[in-house]
């Protein structure tokens, strides 16, 4: 008869819940960071991660699987327990609207099974390109100076600013002959251009 200091037991189980992922901007690419906590593994290595977008563009609106997108398998997303992905690809092959809650899941796996997972409640918001700005006027100031106004697109995340801020505005000029010019502009709602070099009798238009 064995004693019980003979017997080895190793308890097993499937991976803890998996706690929701945390989502945000990567700085340098701007891409949709996704991150998250490794789980308590109870005992059995982990195998993958399996890392899930909610597809609004399903008829049964269903969290699914894209490795293309991020492979939750991959050495190097076990190693650091992140991925990135673009944030164009939410409302291009997702559905989603700028403005909706980006919602992703991620489950743990061992050889004993699936974790369970926690959604996500709150976060970030799909994040687009801002609308143009209202109230746009021009008025001459002198022979050489015209002054451009406009009113400032709003700080507050909203459609008008695409849910993300507001860097700065650009003033454009064109007319049917010369190049296009570009004038980088801060965030102020006016701005002097200098008309000197304009050709009289020629036609130009202005926008923001």
């Amino acid at each position: 008869m064995l004693s019980p200091e003979s017997v080895g037991i190793k308890a097993v189980a499937i991976p803890g819940k998996m706690r929701a992922p945390i989502i945000s901007i990567e700085d340098s690419s701007k891409d949709v960071k996704v991150s998250w906590i490794e789980p308590d593994y109870s005992g059995e290595p982990l195998l993958r991660y399996i890392v899930k977008i909610f597809d609004k563009s399903l008829a049964t609106d269903a969290y699914v699987e894209y490795q293309s997108v991020c492979n939750g398998s991959a050495p190097v997303v076990m190693a650091s327990r992140e991925c990135l992905i673009g944030m164009n690809n939410f409302t291009a092959s997702y559905d989603y609207d700028v403005g909706d809650l980006i919602k992703i899941i991620v489950i743990a796996e061992n050889s004993q099974g699936l974790s369970d997972y926690t959604e996500v409640t709150s976060g970030l918001l799909v994040q687009g390109l801002p609308q143009p700005p209202s109230d746009f006027s021009g008025i001459a100031i002198s022979d050489q100076s015209i002054k451009l106004s406009w009113t400032l697109i709003s700080l507050i995340p909203s459609a008008d600013n695409g849910f993300t801020e507001i860097t700065g505005y650009e003033v454009w000029r064109y007319n049917a002959t010369d190049p296009d010019i570009k004038y980088p502009v801060p965030s102020f709602s006016n701005f002097y251009v200098d008309t000197s070099s304009i050709a009289s009798g020629t036609s130009y238009k202005y926008v923001v």
